[in-house]
């Protein structure tokens, strides 16, 4: 860890806080564990490294106390791993207990598709494990309360898939606030992905795809990954550089374009959008009017990121800019508009909202 490390640490870790290993960079099987912040423009950047042969608490523990005694005591918003729990309880030993403490959506999604091997059948496997991704992804608490419930009630009940509820049981259904979608709306932070990507680096750029044999050039390659983040940094900070989120950005509001401002209504606390189908109806709000950062859309008059939220998975679970506030973005720009009719839009979405609940009544019953 490094002078610029400690300084990113510092100034962004009362944020989000990411943590995760990886195996195979040497010959010793060292694995490697980094220590990862989220900076201003929602990049991952790692402010300290560990190489050890060990991963339990006792050895985090020791880990966590040298990043201390360089950075302080930190206490993040978000603290994000793996479904481990050595890693946790080694960071509530020496620091702060985060706001919010999730697993990684992708370690969850991966440690059921190894144990779907418990259910014999490869049909109810791929039931079985729709039913989980409709459950995890599920935005409203009350309904992913009454669909566990019914999940478990179901499958419990069956033979072929007792065994695998069983382990759902044990690992999950107590700790649903650490990987339920409806319990980390609008936490910024949804995966580890931020840290997958820098260990694919490290290993196939850094590393050149070999297992490095000395440890000394295996630290020299880390510190030489951290010198060129922080050039990269630096050219963001100066010159201007498209990230992935900037990216993001300019996606959704180019898809935005070819949404109908008939699918927005306003209402008492912000607008609600209806999806494409009309099957879903979003509520966008303002949040935050006086953010300054960097991630904005010119195209919608330097709003940025932080100015609106919604309740679409891909804000609210996400954080990005979705298509629908790029939208609401558009209405507001129009109807501030003279000869723009105020009202457009208020009767189509309720018309069409109203119509498909109407035929799927109807196809409940027929």
């Amino acid at each position: 860890m490094n002078s610029g490390q400690c300084e990113m640490l510092e100034k962004y870790g009362s944020d989000c806080i990411c943590i995760d290993g990886t195996h195979g960079l040497n010959s010793y099987d060292f694995e490697l564990h980094t220590l990862l912040v989220l900076d201003d423009m929602r990049q991952g950047f790692p402010c300290a490294f560990l190489l050890s042969n060990r991963s339990d608490k006792e050895v985090l523990t020791i880990f966590f106390e040298y990043v201390k005694l360089s950075a302080g005591n930190i206490t993040p918003n978000v603290f994000m791993s793996d479904i481990c729990e050595s890693y946790f309880n080694a960071w509530l030993e020496v620091m702060s207990r985060p706001k919010l403490r999730l697993y990684c959506t992708w370690h969850i999604d991966r440690a059921w598709r190894k144990n779907l091997s418990k259910i014999g059948s490869k049909e109810k496997q791929a039931d079985v494990y729709k039913q989980l991704r409709i459950i995890l992804q599920e935005t409203d608490s009350s309904a992913f309360h009454i669909m566990i419930q019914e999940f478990c009630t179901k499958n419990s009940s069956d033979p072929e898939t007792i065994e695998f509820i069983n382990y759902f049981k044990d690992n999950y259904l107590k700790n649903f606030k650490l990987w339920a979608y409806c319990c980390r709306l609008q936490a910024g932070l949804n995966t580890n992905m931020h840290i997958e990507r820098i260990h694919r680096t490290i290993k196939y750029i850094y590393f050149r795809g070999r297992n490095i044999k000395r440890l000394d050039k295996c630290i020299h390659a880390l510190m030489t990954f951290v010198r060129d983040k922080l050039f990269d940094r630096l050219i963001v900070l100066n010159k201007g550089k498209i990230s992935s989120k900037l990216a993001t950005i300019r996606s959704r509001h180019k898809t935005s374009l070819e949404m109908s401002l008939n699918l927005i209504v306003s209402v008492e606390n912000g607008w609600q959008v209806a999806s494409s189908n009309c099957n879903e109806l979003y509520l966008i709000q303002e949040v935050d009017i006086n953010c300054k950062c960097q991630l904005i859309c010119t195209g919608c008059g330097d709003v940025c990121l932080h100015h609106y939220s919604c309740t679409c998975i891909d804000a609210a679970i996400k954080w990005n800019m979705c298509k629908h506030i790029h939208l609401v973005c558009k209405f507001r720009h129009e109807k501030d508009q003279p000869g723009i009719n105020s009202n457009i839009g208020n009767n189509n979405i309720y018309n069409n909202f109203t119509f498909y609940r109407f035929k799927l009544f109807k196809f409940d019953f027929t």
